[in-house]
């Protein structure tokens, strides 16, 4: 059994009053003898102080990463700090983390990582995972790599985000001490069976245009039907030229020979190559399609998910939920509108929720995990 127990602060200013608020909402007594914190939180909280005074002050480990609009137990704010805390008698908590000055060297230490959750014969029945955000590294690599090193075991978490435009300050967290490059793990050992459930666009989305991609390598597209791919988008009218700003708004929903669909976010455009810089990997072959989602969109699937949730969390006491940026960017000056109703239906419930820079979400096909990287997606997992 895991207990879950939150708190939260909007103090970014004064590490002490902030250290305050949130041990005032922490009661001693239901920490068991293994516990670990989720810490999510601005880039400003960083900044400041705060975000490592508060983890200094706390008497177990903590991860975590940077976020837009955090959110516990039905409070939430753009500007604000949270943390859950999860503990138990019976599961234990291994936290694993490692940091790197280059960018190209995280996915080869997320598999370094990844074998040492198991290098004591012992194989956790969940992991966390916190890696870092990079538009020049898939999200796809860094989790399959992980993956690899850990095979069988199902994966949960989030990259981080900021709410600047070029990405920048967005971090995964340890111990209060922020990394750019690097990641963060908790494995969870014991006897939990989480599930997990995960929107998807809906079927009566909309598309502009169907086109096939010809030429593209990991997160690069470059031809999209024979043409570059930035000129293709210009073409048809999803993006004008000098600016590509309503395009990150559009996800892409890639539909290959095989059925599969996966939708990306487009990151930015490299206008020198013509390509079209997307979160995660693209092959050729794929009919692109440019997604039409709306407000409307992303309130209606928070609905149907946080129904899917009430029924299941009856019985358990850890709900962890992150939802795509893109998502919170559609739904523009509305933007407390998903956490709203999130918070309607579980009012009452413990929960952690943060829009992340990517999910990291497993699905079980042929009774196998396959840990995925997802995209414009509201992913849940509850123990």
């Amino acid at each position: 059994m895991i207990k879950m127990v939150t708190a939260f602060t909007a103090e970014a200013d004064i590490p002490e009053v902030a250290v305050k608020e949130i041990q005032e909402q922490i009661d001693i007594t239901k920490i068991k003898s293994n516990a670990v914190g989720i810490v999510q939180c601005h880039s400003e909280f960083i900044t400041t102080g705060v975000l490592e005074a508060v983890c200094k002050a706390l008497p177990f480990e903590t991860v975590g990463i940077t976020c837009s609009l955090p959110a516990v137990s039905g409070t939430s704010a753009h500007l604000a700090l949270t943390l859950t805390v999860l503990t138990s008698d019976e599961c234990e908590f291994k936290v694993k983390s490692f940091e790197t000055d280059e960018g190209s060297k995280v996915a080869a230490n997320c598999y370094k990582t990844a074998v040492q959750f198991a290098e004591d014969g012992k194989m956790p029945a969940l992991v966390l995972s916190y890696v870092s955000f990079m538009s020049f590294v898939s999200g796809d690599v860094l989790v399959n790599s992980f993956s690899e090193g850990l095979p069988g075991v199902p994966v949960f978490g989030s990259l981080p985000i900021s709410d600047n435009e070029d990405f920048s300050e967005s971090y995964t967290i340890h111990n209060g001490k922020h990394t750019e490059f690097g990641a963060v793990y908790v494995g969870i050992y014991g006897n939990i069976k989480p599930t997990f459930k995960c929107t998807s666009f809906r079927a009566g989305t909309m598309y502009r245009t169907s086109g096939m991609i010809e030429e593209a390598e990991q997160t690069y597209v470059y031809k999209i039907d024979g043409i570059p791919a930035w000129d293709y988008i210009v073409q048809k009218g999803i993006s004008t030229e000098g600016t590509y700003r309503n395009i990150i708004t559009q996800p892409l929903v890639l539909t290959y020979h095989d059925g599969s669909v996966i939708m990306r976010n487009c990151l930015g455009i490299d206008f020198e190559k013509k390509a079209i810089i997307l979160s995660g990997d693209a092959y050729p072959g794929a009919i692109v399609d440019f997604a039409l989602i709306t407000s409307d969109d992303v309130r209606s699937s928070a609905s149907e998910i946080a129904n899917e949730i009430m029924y299941i969390a009856k019985e358990a006491s850890v709900v962890l939920i992150y939802s795509c940026a893109t998502r919170l960017w559609q739904l523009g000056t509305d933007s407390t509108d998903e956490i709203n109703i999130i918070a309607e239906k579980l009012a009452g419930k413990a929960y952690n929720f943060a829009y992340s820079g990517g999910e990291i979400y497993p699905m079980f096909i042929d009774g196998k995990v396959v840990n995925t990287f997802q995209n414009n997606n509201l992913c849940v997992c509850v123990i």
